[in-house]
């Protein structure tokens, strides 16, 4: 099996005053000219709780980061998972955190499986799509949002890790 990680650091500012948070991106993987994957970030990635309408109301950046692929040795699948982290003693469930696909330039016919629903993210992988064996580069794009949150969660900074894993038969 051969395996690819990606990994997208996003972050939740949780303040009773405004600031500006920018996202850290990371992406760690074994590229080849044949194979792989990594996270092209469209925009910052962050989300401000600062006040009570920001606290009550959904957010959501659309098109925030792309997947961009390329598979010619096998078919591949593309999983998701994540792992959460805080600087405050509350933690923040990582089912908040949701990603919905956005959009793709791959061809029809060369993805299947495609899951175009919310996916709450979760700390086990969770399909995306699959490519078909193409030595072709696609991107699929993705919105990352939160539920109001209410005032459940402490003011602080809240880290989630997103994992993107490509593997092959």
């Amino acid at each position: 099996m051969f395996i690819r990680n990606c990994s997208l650091y996003i972050r939740l500012l949780v303040l009773l005053l405004p600031a500006v948070l920018f996202a850290n991106i990371n992406c760690k993987a074994q590229a080849s000219s044949s194979n792989f994957v990594r996270v092209n970030t469209n925009t910052s990635i962050y989300f401000l709780l600062s006040n009570a309408a920001q606290i009550e109301s959904a957010q959501t950046i659309t098109n925030a980061f792309c997947l961009y692929t390329k598979t010619s040795a096998n078919n591949a699948s593309y999983y998701v998972k994540a792992t959460n982290s805080t600087t405050t003693t509350t933690s923040m469930p990582i089912g908040n955190l949701v990603l919905t696909f956005y959009s793709t330039d791959a061809v029809s016919g060369r993805y299947s499986n495609l899951n175009t629903s919310a996916i709450p993210l979760t700390t086990s992988d969770q399909l995306l799509f699959q490519v078909y064996k193409k030595n072709t580069f696609y991107n699929f794009c993705y919105s990352v949002g939160i539920p109001a949150t209410g005032y459940t969660y402490k003011p602080g900074i809240y880290s989630w890790t997103i994992t993107f894993t490509m593997t092959q038969p």
